[in-house]
């Protein structure tokens, strides 16, 4: 008979084998309980969408880390984790005994606020714009020279050369999204009367472009 062991600990199994004659033998035999490699996947985590964050598994052996999806390596107790989803990661650790421990860490990935600087514009020396921000979070206007406010939406720019203003909105997750103006300074105001155009006697047509409404002109 071949009986199943699972002690809890290690134990020696003596099995006395006797004959038909009545004579009788004995033997043992050692079964070693080897303990389970201590493992910790680390805490969850998260991390801002278009960015990564290293995991960090403790423990001692092979560590073997899935699914492989947005890890840069599975077989290492720090890779770098950029799914483009939020994921369950499942690291094994195996020890010199072949002993195997499992733990799971989850990666969660968060959306970027949005963030809109508005149209860009002309304007003309010695005049100030208010600029047309939009997002859900917190503003912040780069460069900040010339603006009344850069912490403001929708601060008052006064330019004295063409300048690109930069809007950041960080959302309380502290993930941040950014976008641009441009603001045109020029003695030269554009004009755009629009395509050449051809109508019929009698018909109307509308003039295209652009020719007014420009900040500073008339």
């Amino acid at each position: 008979a071949n009986p199943t062991a699972q002690p809890s600990s290690t134990t020696t199994y003596t099995v006395l084998v006797t004959d038909g004659n009545t004579c009788s033998a004995l033997d043992s035999v050692i079964v070693t309980v080897n303990p389970l490699p201590a493992l910790n996947a680390g805490a969850d985590t998260a991390f801002c969408m278009g960015g990564s964050v290293q995991l960090g598994a403790l423990g001692s052996g092979q560590f073997s880390w899935s699914p492989a999806s947005g890890l840069n390596a599975t077989d290492v107790p720090d890779p770098i984790a950029s799914p483009s989803a939020t994921t369950t990661y499942t690291v094994t650790l195996t020890d010199g005994n072949q002993c195997a421990s499992t733990d799971d860490v989850t990666v969660a990935v968060l959306g970027l606020p949005n963030a809109d600087a508005g149209a860009d514009a002309y304007l003309c020396p010695g005049f100030e714009i208010q600029l047309q921000g939009n997002g859900g979070g917190t503003p912040a206007w780069s460069p900040v020279a010339d603006l009344n406010d850069p912490n403001a939406l929708e601060p008052l720019a006064s330019p004295v050369v063409p300048t690109t203003y930069t809007l950041t909105i960080t959302d309380g997750n502290g993930c941040t999204a950014s976008d641009a103006v441009f603001i045109d300074v020029n003695t030269d105001p554009p004009a755009d009367a629009g395509a050449d155009q051809s109508i019929c006697q009698g018909q109307q047509v509308t003039l295209g472009g652009s020719p007014t409404a420009i900040p500073g002109t008339t």
